[in-house]
């Protein structure tokens, strides 16, 4: 499938059973229960398909006076190769793939067909002018939303120029695909051409502090332009669900300080988890040997990857990463905690927060927090629990023996809550998500960063695009476990859903 896009292709996906890839999804317990119709495979049978993403169009949209939101379009062209007859090839653009886009441009959208020298060509435009286009050559067909990638991509098939099949890093990574559902590759060019669109996207979500937006949007293109060479991605069934492996290559540099000082322990606490209230949305465990050098070894990779001046800015707006927990100065706290971390945020909106440690030095665990939480002052006795509450009653403190929560008052005192209904009554913990089948895995892996995420993939989304949602039924959510390993050679990143992350590109569709 290689041989059928432009060699000027910056991101590449690819299934050579593209048929067995969606039913993965529609075969889910899940999307059965919220889709009233389950859809007909039978015409993607034996299917295999390509994804070349050939360049960005982005454009910004004002919201009001003072800001906007930056959209940035893929411009792409997916292959299909169907091994059929050449009416079967008509069938799929005349009815699946006509259906699709009339779905997500209207009854209006106006069709064009035109025959050339070596392909039959559809052209779809809506009122507004936005257009799509598809190809017949042979046995293949062409979808693209640019016409000018449709072009590379039928030259390329043709032999005409050349194929990412003659690119020697692809094909060097191309062996992590084998025996698996789908590959995925991102160029370093490809890398640079999103950098800046993904650091403003951070910025927004991270804080809503001007200077620290700015900061940020500004340091983590160079980061990823001067640190990662590409990312591999592949996906796979397993018992627990789909699997998607994302492997960012680093620089050997960057490779040998992060292996060398983000270690994991291996130590397990499954006390930390008993803190965790049943709406809890997003739990991270960190497991690691040093937390405070780990933290060194992340400035200083950050550093070595940023202009000079930036770099000098980069220790005093660490401290700021952990101020949501009452933290000032992260490095003398991290001294002082021990090797398992669990941070976990209670609502959707990520208001309602709190971190679970285990205290090694009490005093640098106190010297590090807000003057605004001195664990010296008084405080208020809560069973065995002893609670600290800033004075415009924001954050809190709380300690049971050797154990720190912190965070917001009302995540914390949910926290004493949850903890307290556990120890009053076991049975308690048979019902909440701490039992389920994923969450096992956080504190079974070995990985040292794991966080499991509940109901953050709406399914509904998902039915809509490829069956039909049920009426009157409540929402259903999956939830997703996300491990990260630091090898010699870069950043795994291994997560498992029900959907994986094709579930996600797809449910895009839904609003487009």
């Amino acid at each position: 499938m290689r041989s059928l896009v432009s060699d000027q292709t910056l991101i590449y996906l690819e299934s050579n059973d593209f048929a067995q890839m969606l039913k993965l999804i529609t075969e889910n317990e899940k999307f059965k229960k919220d889709s009233a119709l389950i859809p007909d495979l039978s015409a993607l049978e034996g299917l295999q398909i390509a994804i070349s993403v050939t360049g960005f169009d982005t454009s910004e949209k004002q919201v009001t006076n003072q800001s906007s939101i930056l959209n940035l379009k893929p411009k792409f062209v997916a292959v299909a190769e169907t091994h059929g007859w050449s009416w079967q090839v008509e069938g799929l653009v005349d009815g699946p793939l006509n259906k699709f886009v009339k779905r997500a441009y209207g009854e209006d959208v106006k069709v064009e067909r035109k025959s050339l020298t070596n392909s039959d060509w559809y052209i779809w435009t809506t009122i507004d002018g936005r257009r799509s286009f598809a190809a017949i050559a042979g046995t293949r067909v062409y979808f693209a939303n640019d016409e000018d990638s449709l072009e590379k991509a039928l030259s390329a098939g043709r032999g005409d120029s050349e194929s990412l099949l003659g690119n020697n890093t692809v094909d060097s990574e191309y062996g992590r695909s084998k025996g698996k559902l789908a590959f995925g590759f991102a160029s370093n060019e490809g890398i640079k051409k999103i950098a800046d669109v993904f650091g403003i996207s951070v910025a927004v979500e991270q804080t809503e502090d001007e200077k620290s937006r700015g900061f940020i949007s500004r340091i983590l293109p160079q980061i990823l332009n001067n640190s990662v060479k590409e990312i591999v991605w592949t996906a796979e069934k397993t018992g627990n669900g789909v699997v998607d492996e994302i492997f960012v290559k680093t620089n050997p540099e960057t490779s040998a300080i992060l292996t060398e000082t983000i270690v994991s322990s291996s130590a397990r606490n499954k006390e930390m988890f008993s803190f965790l209230p049943a709406e809890t949305r997003i739990v991270t465990r960190y497991d690691l040997k040093n937390p405070q050098v780990a933290f060194r070894s992340i400035l200083l990779v950050t550093a070595r990857s940023v202009s000079e001046a930036d770099a000098s800015l980069i220790a005093a707006f660490s401290n700021s990463l952990l101020e949501p927990y009452g933290i000032t100065n992260a490095e003398e706290f991290l001294s002082g905690v021990d090797s398992q971390i669990v941070t976990a945020q209670i609502d959707e909106e990520g208001d309602n927060s709190f971190a679970v440690l285990e205290i090694k030095d009490f005093e640098k665990v106190r010297s590090a927090l807000s003057n605004e939480l001195d664990l010296n002052d008084e405080f208020k006795q809560i069973g065995i629990a002893r609670l600290w509450t800033s004075a415009n009653e924001d954050l809190a403190a709380a300690t049971i023996d050797t154990i720190l929560l912190l965070g917001n008052i009302d995540a914390v005192s949910k926290a004493l809550t949850t903890w307290n209904r556990r120890k009053l009554s076991p049975a308690e913990v048979e019902k909440d998500f701490t039992k389920g089948k994923l969450f096992d895995l956080l504190h079974k892996s070995k990985a040292v960063s794991v966080t499991f995420g509940r109901g953050n993939e709406d399914i509904g989304r998902l039915v809509s695009v490829l069956g039909e949602v049920k009426k009157n039924e409540e929402r259903s959510f999956s939830n997703t476990v996300v491990e990260t390993r630091f090898t010699k050679s870069g950043i795994e990143r291994r997560s498992t859903s029900d959907f994986g992350f094709i579930g996600i590109i797809i449910a895009q569709f839904e609003d487009q």
